[in-house]
């Protein structure tokens, strides 16, 4: 059990770059591939604030049973928080810090890379959607798949049978 959870520890920095590499560099200076500066402070003001919960994570391969009903125990459970450029997630069994950046920004969308503690970077495909969730995309082995997050405050309003 314990292997399992030190598996899931993985995908939970990949779930919450996803989210929080926005927040990251806005990429100040003369390269013509950095982010717009503008765009990467909206994007950081969405980020910001109120925390999010995850609410959905599909690996695009079949995890196996115990490892799915460790992802899943996290659904709902696991916040998420983005401040100063670090991704921090908290939850039973799962707490981690980790900087993130903005690599590229497109209106709602954007792509962030996080850097966990072993240096290795993930980068996740990012959109805001309508309801004010963040979709996100990991694009990186060995977590790839897509999920979604929500506002704590939308979080609490569903578990009440409310609309968010």
């Amino acid at each position: 059990m314990s292997a399992m959870v030190g598996r899931l520890r993985w995908l939970v920095p990949a779930l919450c770059l996803a989210l929080g590499s926005v927040l990251g560099c806005a990429g100040a200076g003369s390269n013509p591939n950095a982010p717009d500066a503008e765009q990467v402070r909206s994007i950081n003001q969405k980020l910001e604030g109120p925390g999010w919960r995850l609410l959905s994570f599909v690996p695009d391969g079949q995890p196996g049973a115990k490892l799915q009903e460790l992802l899943t125990a996290q659904f709902g459970s696991l916040a998420v928080r983005f401040s100063d450029g670090r991704v921090v997630a908290l939850s039973s069994g799962v707490d981690f810090d980790h900087p993130y950046r903005i690599k590229k920004t497109e209106s709602e969308r954007f792509l962030v890379v996080i850097t966990d503690e072993q240096s290795r970077q993930y980068e996740i495909s990012c959109e805001f959607d309508p309801s004010g969730g963040l979709g996100f995309h990991v694009l990186t082995d060995p977590w790839k798949g897509k999920g979604e997050l929500a506002r704590e405050a939308d979080q609490r309003a569903l578990e009440r049978g409310g609309e968010p």
